[in-house]
């Protein structure tokens, strides 16, 4: 039977703690498991798992569509099959959703508790959601997140401590986007009201070029969602960090940058000065591309200097080019990203 990692359809995170720790041979591991931890079972492991992270084991199955004959169940996940926790042997296949699809029952409730999983087809689209991909291997990354100081994430959302009501408000975040993209957008907006679900649709594509590691998240469908003939600026931010970290980019730094690069979604896009398009991580040379078109370079450059400040060790560089038929993103940059 196979072994792998099931994620969470609204948060993004693994639906248990099971992950792989190095066994002490070279290139071979041991898998940490929720379901041995639950027996009482000593394993290896590098993260510690308290009780208030059990929510992350909690899971909800819900049906594609809402049905009498097909209720919400709880239970847990191991392998990518759910098992319902009533004892009634009911087991569901949700490798790739064929049978139902799973997420963390403290997400389901601050969801609102859908009845069915129609609703939730566009959470893993989204930015948010998408900003947590490298992490979602064969098993979820949880060293990678502990060493990017983000084990807040962790916490049981409906708990009283800092990181639990920071782990809230991230779920809720991803939420209200989501909510935000079934809205018909308004006249005068960049997207096309019949297809917002592509204008805020994501990706994430990662490469190694020698020991260099380039991480990009970029937008999908922008020839049908996106009014090009208004925004003939192209516009390049880049920030170069000092760190001496060799796995750059990772705590404070991957936080303050992903910051700005949410920031211009939620404010340079409202205000309808351009869109964001690319973001780009280069592991080695330390640096962080933000790429996108907007209509009015001289308040686009006012907005992003209120965004960046005065951030210590690093050096921001923005520039505008003058590109009204985006021949830079669709001759250089979309390339990379097919």
């Amino acid at each position: 039977m196979a072994a792998f990692c099931s994620y969470c359809q609204i948060c993004g995170l693994a639906l248990q703690h099971d992950h792989l720790v190095p066994s002490g041979s070279s290139g071979t591991y041991l898998i940490y498991r929720s379901s041995e931890a639950r027996l009482g079972r000593e394993q290896a492991t590098e993260i510690e798992f308290h009780t208030h992270h059990e929510w992350l084991n909690d899971v909800i199955a819900l049906p594609w569509k809402s049905d009498a004959s097909s209720p919400v169940l709880h239970g847990s996940v191991e392998d990518g099959h759910f098992t319902n926790a009533d004892n009634s042997n009911d087991c569901y296949s949700i490798v790739d959703s064929f049978d139902r699809a799973a997420i963390h029952e403290a997400c389901w409730k601050l969801a609102n508790e859908p009845q069915c999983a129609e609703e939730l087809l566009a959470f893993n689209k989204l930015h948010s959601y998408v900003c947590l991909s490298k992490y979602q291997e064969q098993y979820f990354d949880y060293p990678l997140l502990k060493k990017d100081l983000r084990l807040w994430m962790l916490e049981d959302p409906f708990g009283e401590s800092e990181g639990a009501e920071k782990s809230k408000t991230r779920i809720l975040n991803i939420i209200s986007e989501s909510n935000l993209a079934k809205k018909e957008i308004p006249p005068g907006n960049l997207a096309k009201s019949s297809d917002i679900f592509g204008f805020n649709r994501w990706q994430s594509r990662t490469w190694m070029n020698g020991d260099e590691r380039e991480e990009y998240r970029f937008r999908s469908q922008i020839d049908s969602t996106i009014d090009k003939e208004k925004l003939t600026h192209l516009f390049w931010w880049v920030r170069k960090f000092d760190s001496s970290d060799k796995d750059f980019p990772s705590g404070q730094d991957l936080e303050s940058s992903e910051a700005i690069e949410k920031k211009i979604l939620s404010e340079f896009e409202t205000k309808k000065l351009g869109v964001l398009l690319v973001s780009v991580r280069y592991s080695l040379q330390k640096w962080i591309f933000l790429i996108g078109y907007t209509h009015d370079p001289k308040t686009s450059e006012a907005e992003f200097r209120s965004y960046v400040g005065n951030a210590p060790n690093v050096e921001d560089n923005l520039s505008f080019e003058d590109d009204p038929e985006w021949k830079v993103y669709f001759d250089e940059v979309a390339p990379k990203l097919k």
